[in-house]
């Protein structure tokens, strides 16, 4: 049964709410390729409305199909907007599907190096998995876990893997 409430949903995104894992579940879609950066604000702003709704303790994103390329101005914003937010509601953990290509883009990780870089009270942590078994597994694992939990490898981290390899 599935146990998800879709919040949101448009042609670049949908956001689904599991009352029972206190999961925002965010999924970006292929046409995020034709995103302007008016749409890309609007999509950012929506995040916030439905996690505000929500008041997730996990946010869970998938962008696996997520091309739009988030400018420096655009990372900054975006940080400015859902960080102390998602801090405020209490969200412990964000876990970040990005396939390992586009781990080199880097693009998402400067704007979660953003986040950190605010230095909050309580931040929360910031995982990043190459596909969705890894995510899900860590999650489960995670439940079992202290909490104070070994991280996953860094963007840094796995763009210079990627490189090296």
């Amino acid at each position: 049964m599935n146990s998800r409430t879709e919040l949101y949903r448009s042609k670049y995104a949908s956001h689904h709410y599991d009352e029972q894992l206190g999961a925002l579940f965010s999924d970006w879609f292929p046409e995020t390729s034709e995103m302007d950066d008016d749409d890309f604000e609007s999509e950012m702003k929506k995040w916030l409305e439905v996690s505000m709704q929500c008041k997730p303790s996990i946010v869970y994103t998938r962008c696996v199909n997520f091309d739009y390329p988030i400018n420096p101005e655009q990372q900054t914003w975006m940080a400015q907007l859902l960080n102390r937010c998602w801090v405020n509601l209490g969200v412990k953990q964000y876990l970040h599907v990005v396939p390992a290509e586009y781990v080199t883009k880097l693009s998402a990780c400067q704007m979660f190096q953003e986040f950190l870089d605010m230095k909050l009270e309580n931040q929360f942590d910031i995982h990043h998995f190459s596909n969705e078994s890894e995510a899900i597994q860590w999650l489960e694992t995670s439940k079992t876990c202290s909490p104070k939990r070994e991280p996953s490898l860094s963007c840094a981290q796995k763009a210079q893997a990627i490189n090296n390899a």
